[in-house]
């Protein structure tokens, strides 16, 4: 079915249009999407929280001892090599808090480096990259010597920044082939990077 209709722009042209009509078949009414509450400032109801402020319960070194990090003020404080969720993770939103050292010492890779993993492969590079100087695809928000962020929106040393990263993991047909790539879409400071 064919139908002319006429739109007038705000200069007072008239112009005249064709649009066509198509009927779509029904939309299906079910499964209908989970609900999930999401208050402004919280935690989604359906998050899995690594981390609440009193305890490292759901973190080991990556040999599976206990983590030697420091739990203080509310705030998990690095001391000296990786830590692990144990919890594994496919597919995964990730929303993470962290914040450099203040104030800062060192240049480039050694200004509060670390880094967070996905699948024990792909990382997200966590960096003091607020005027300091490092490599491309080292600085903070950088997919680890593979892919640099478009844009620095790091903040100064000591201040709170955010990741929130979207991470698919790659999947495999029955001989091990790869069938999709792995894909992570990182916001820094909610900022798409």
């Amino acid at each position: 079915m064919q139908k002319t209709s006429c739109l007038i722009l705000a200069a007072g042209i008239i112009v005249l249009f064709t649009a066509s009509l198509v009927f779509a078949a029904p939309h299906p009414m079910e499964p209908l999407p989970k609900v999930v509450s999401a208050p402004a400032g919280g935690v989604p109801s359906d998050a899995i929280s690594l981390f609440d402020g009193t305890n490292m319960s759901e973190w080991t070194t990556t040999d599976g001892k206990p983590s030697n990090w420091k739990v203080t003020g509310g705030e998990m404080i690095v001391n000296k090599g990786a830590i692990v969720s144990k919890r594994t993770f496919g597919d995964i939103q990730l929303h993470l808090e962290f914040a450099t050292p203040a104030p800062p010492t060192g240049e480039g890779q050694d200004r509060g480096n670390s880094g967070v993993y996905f699948n024990g492969l792909y990382e997200v590079q966590v960096l003091d990259s607020y005027n300091s100087k490092t490599y491309i695809n080292g600085q903070c928000g950088a997919i680890y010597e593979n892919f640099p962020p478009l844009v620095n929106v790091s903040r100064a040393p000591g201040q709170w920044q955010t990741y929130d990263v979207i991470f698919h993991a790659p999947k495999f047909n029955s001989q091990g082939n790869i069938m999709q790539k792995a894909n992570l879409t990182v916001l820094h400071n909610g900022v798409l990077i």
